[in-house]
């Protein structure tokens, strides 16, 4: 390793994930989120719900207090016991303004569509932690914040 001012590269991991392995975590985490909001008496509305180049909501749900919840799901992977390549916290920090905004002109356009009676909505960031490997023995995380940005 070349010495570049006492500044050594990150190390690499052995396997980079693919775009089509990075379309199955984010599909993946995508069905744990909704399964994790029904289960939490959530009823899912839609699913990647898209309009047109303005961009895409992952999940429309309404709540048990009858909230339309605008939902951004990212899913990160742990890759060995004790290393973290996505800690929930860097999923949070991923939805930045510029998708917060993304987020609402589509939430804007989803509520003209659909003219739902509803006044009261929210927009809410599910992170998902999924283990290391494909085995039962440890289950994945899911951390929601609701109200995550206005």
């Amino acid at each position: 390793m070349k010495d570049i001012g006492g500044l050594y590269p990150a190390p690499v991991p052995a396997e980079i994930p693919s775009v089509r392995n990075a379309k199955l975590i984010a599909t993946t985490g995508e069905k744990i989120a909704a399964s994790f909001l029904q289960k939490n008496g959530y009823e899912i509305l839609a699913r990647n719900y898209r309009a047109g180049r303005r961009g895409e909501i992952d999940i429309v749900a309404r709540s048990p207090e009858e909230q339309i919840i605008f939902v951004e799901v990212k899913t990160r992977t742990q890759e060995a016991p004790g290393i973290t390549y996505g800690i929930p916290e860097i999923g949070f920090e991923a939805v930045d303004l510029r998708k917060q905004r993304k987020i609402k002109l589509v939430a804007q356009e989803f509520g003209a569509v659909e003219s739902f009676s509803c006044r009261r909505w929210r927009y809410d960031v599910i992170v998902v932690l999924l283990p290391a490997d494909d085995s039962r023995k440890s289950k994945e995380h899911v951390t929601h914040v609701e109200n995550a940005f206005t």
